[in-house]
């Protein structure tokens, strides 16, 4: 070891997936780079468990707590996908418990956690940016598959509506649950009980939910707003009919004269969403037409648009497939985040061309100030002609 080094206590992290892979070649690499960077390894974590299904938390925890209480300083792992692979934003998390109990994380594979510490924060931030996007995609996905079972007549999975259980994509009665189901549109629609009274009285008559639990007020407003209950579900799949058109519309009529009931909504903000065309400058929109026929236009493709409105002209930008261009977005982000000076020479030119941007509208603006400037002095003009009688008033 290098004596001329400050010497610091160090654990590792080694991990493999399963029980007939060995953990030496990590403990020989690692052992290696603590002597390299002067640590002394004093706590070895070895464990023989895939990091997806996050069944390494106990030892992380008592990874956690081992820094805390000050027996060693750093943790060395083969790489960050040895520590989680739950996702971006599962890993974001424990390197911020890493960063609370005081602990430094050193990666044998991303050296760049510590030679760029200046900009690790921005970084990580944009990780977590494109996990987010990778959920909203997930999303997609998951949606793509659902909006295919349903056109085939089948329940798409989840929980089915209250009332209802799942056989083989078929939904069946429940036949206890529905005489609930009908107890509540009577109260809510002849009795006209509102859904807290009806939460109380449900429970008074010992009434229960699912799983033996009370009827909470949202569940009974889900119940108040299911169309399932007419014969069929808002996807499509049929269903046994519980409540009849006559009792629904009585329940309708009286959430008409609840306003606040409405639910609130919601917007999905895309990547590339408001950036400006390439061809004539005009805002990126997305025309969310399905999961899988999502694409991105130009607004200045539209007779209605600004573009059109000063040309005469509309924009010749062709629409593009949301997924491919988001596709070959990510895969551009996931290179960069890969070798980080590569990362930080294109912002620092996105920066650059910014700024040249900035000046060239501070040199299109500047005459149209001074313009303003000299209708304002002649407005001061004629308004002192007008005071001193030299213009006649309105």
């Amino acid at each position: 070891m290098n004596a001329s080094k400050t010497e610091s206590r160090a654990a590792l992290w080694l991990c493999v997936s399963t029980g007939e892979q060995s953990l030496d070649p990590q403990e020989s690499a690692l052992r290696a780079l603590a002597e390299e960077q002067g640590h002394c390894v004093v706590t070895v974590y070895g464990i023989k468990r895939s990091a997806w299904s996050g069944s390494q938390d106990d030892e992380f925890v008592q990874l956690l707590k081992d820094g805390k209480d000050g027996h060693f300083t750093h943790v060395l792992v083969w790489s960050l996908d040895r520590l989680d692979r739950q996702g971006v934003l599962s890993t974001l998390k424990k390197l911020e418990q890493l960063d609370d109990a005081g602990i430094n994380l050193v990666s044998y594979q991303e050296r760049w956690l510590d030679q760029l510490s200046s900009v690790r924060g921005l970084l990580i931030s944009v990780i977590a940016w494109v996990a987010q996007w990778e959920s909203e995609r997930r999303s997609e996905r998951v949606k793509a598959r659902k909006d295919d079972l349903s056109g085939r007549g089948l329940w798409p999975g989840g929980k089915p509506p209250y009332g209802y259980t799942n056989e083989e994509g078929v939904l069946v009665k429940v036949d206890e649950e529905a005489r609930n189901v009908e107890l509540i549109y009577s109260m809510y629609a002849d009795q006209a009980m509102g859904q807290r009274r009806i939460e109380d009285e449900l429970w008074r008559r010992g009434f229960k939910g699912r799983k033996g639990r009370r009827f909470h007020k949202n569940s009974i407003h889900r119940i108040l707003n299911d169309p399932t209950y007419l014969g069929e579900h808002p996807n499509g799949v049929k269903a046994p009919i519980i409540v009849d058109k006559e009792m629904k519309s009585g329940v309708e009529a009286r959430m008409r004269e609840n306003r606040h009931l409405r639910p609130a909504k919601s917007k999905t903000v895309w990547p590339l969403q408001g950036m400006k065309c390439g061809v004539c400058g005009s805002r990126i929109s997305v025309d969310s037409g399905g999961s899988r026929r999502r694409t991105y236009y130009c607004r200045g493709r539209q007779k209605d648009s600004g573009y059109h409105m000063r040309t005469g002209k509309t924009c010749t930008a062709p629409r593009l497939s949301a997924n491919d261009i988001e596709d070959r977005l990510l895969s551009e982000l996931t290179t960069a985040m890969r070798s980080p000076e590569t990362f930080i020479t294109t912002l620092d030119a996105a920066i650059s061309r910014l700024e040249a941007q900035e000046q060239e509208l501070a040199t299109d603006i500047g005459p149209l100030i001074e313009e303003i400037e000299e209708l304002n002095r002649q407005l001061i003009e004629i308004d002192r002609a007008r005071t001193k009688g030299r213009i006649p008033s309105a």
